[in-house]
């Protein structure tokens, strides 16, 4: 019989495939059933860690295919008429429709473009497909700098929505975003070095923006998620990312994770704490019982990459420990949910969470063959 673990992958795998598509990964089977580019991006390390090569390189190709001539890749394609799905109607568009802002005040988003470059460096180090990195070379180059058109002091700056929270009111330098910016210079850098191109002024940047996060986020004992003097909050996703890509160094790191064993304990790990304010939620989430959606209710993705982030520290026992928590929360409802309130998958008359969801069940599975020493490595 299967140990908890072993059931939780399998489950999330399976989950995890479910959301292949003819044209890429999608974030879901129900209503986020379009391709999403932050949940593909993040679900690909599964799909790498998987051997399940195919589906990651038709994601990037599509993706690929819509960049945009500034550089900028789609937040998300749409497979069907979004609006429509409200309505309680699903129907499929002929082809694919790229979107590049949010829906509500036509802010640009700008983590998709970095998540890109680290995942595909991640495809690179599994498959050695140099070929396919060099002939896109100069669209990973436009990926990067297309950042840089949205500096502000130093830092990427984002308007209204634009963030992964994007149903949160917040806008300016953000530090998911940020963080998540450096991990991808630091990406480009790595690949620059595999075609011989002159890396020395992305060097320059990502050392200047190292300095500038830990100047400006920092506050002692933990990132803040926004330069905001009014509430300090702790972004549980960014300042597990800032671990993984070594903004913090090993005494921050070991603040971060005392933080978060002392404030948000909790299986899985709410994205916020202590929560934002109540007039930053959008009226959206109010009308349909999920104010909470990012802040108060928790998300399995962030715990997965905490693991990794644990095993990253040399705390190899803290980090199965919490993955066997994660699985078996998975085992317990048998699918990979989207988010999840008091422990259980969110289910009010006019908000379900989605399932399957890939982007958690994708980290799950990196998490999990990380912990097996498997060689893709942060």
């Amino acid at each position: 019989m299967q140990n908890i673990l072993d059931q939780a992958y399998d489950i999330s795998l399976k989950a995890l495939r479910e959301c292949y598509q003819d044209q890429g990964i999608i974030a879901g089977k129900r209503k986020f059933d379009d391709y999403w580019a932050r949940d593909a991006f993040f679900a690909i390390l599964g799909s790498l860690s998987a051997n399940d090569l195919a589906i990651t390189r038709t994601t990037f190709n599509l993706f690929l295919n819509h960049q945009n001539k500034k550089g900028q890749l789609p937040r998300r394609i749409d497979r069907t008429y979004v609006g429509l799905k409200y309505l309680g109607l699903k129907l499929k568009r002929k082809e694919p429709n790229p979107r590049y802002t949010n829906s509500l005040f036509i802010a640009k988003t700008l983590d998709q473009n970095s998540l890109f470059v680290i995942s595909l460096l991640y495809y690179i180090k599994k498959t050695k497909d140099f070929e396919y990195m060099e002939r896109n070379f100069n669209k990973i180059k436009a990926a990067i700098d297309w950042n840089f058109l949205h500096y502000k002091n130093d830092l990427i700056h984002e308007g209204l929505f634009a963030n992964w929270e994007d149903t949160v009111i917040k806008k300016g330098n953000t530090l998911y975003t940020n963080v998540l910016h450096y991990g991808a210079l630091k990406a480009f850098i790595d690949i620059c070095k595999l075609v011989n191109y002159d890396f020395k002024e992305y060097e320059e940047k990502a050392k200047l923006l190292k300095e500038k996060i830990n100047e400006k986020f920092w506050n002692g004992k933990h990132y803040k998620s926004t330069l905001s003097k009014k509430k300090e909050i702790f972004c549980a996703a960014g300042n597990v990312l800032a671990i993984l890509f070594n903004v913090a160094d090993q005494k921050k790191s070991v603040l971060i994770e005392k933080f978060i064993k002392k404030n948000i304990n909790t299986i899985p790990m709410p994205s916020a704490h202590p929560r934002h304010e109540l007039w930053r939620y959008s009226i959206l989430n109010y009308m349909r019982g999920s104010m909470h959606y990012h802040g108060g209710f928790s998300w399995l993705w962030i715990g997965c990459l905490n693991v990794i982030a644990l095993l990253k520290m040399d705390m190899q026992k803290d980090a199965e420990e919490l993955l066997n928590t994660l699985a078996s929360k998975i085992v317990e409802h048998k699918n990979v949910y989207e988010v999840y309130h008091e422990g259980k998958p969110v289910n009010k008359l006019l908000f379900k969470s989605e399932v399957p969801f890939a982007w958690s069940a994708g980290l799950f599975v990196f998490a999990y063959n990380r912990v097996k020493n498997d060689e893709l490595k942060f």
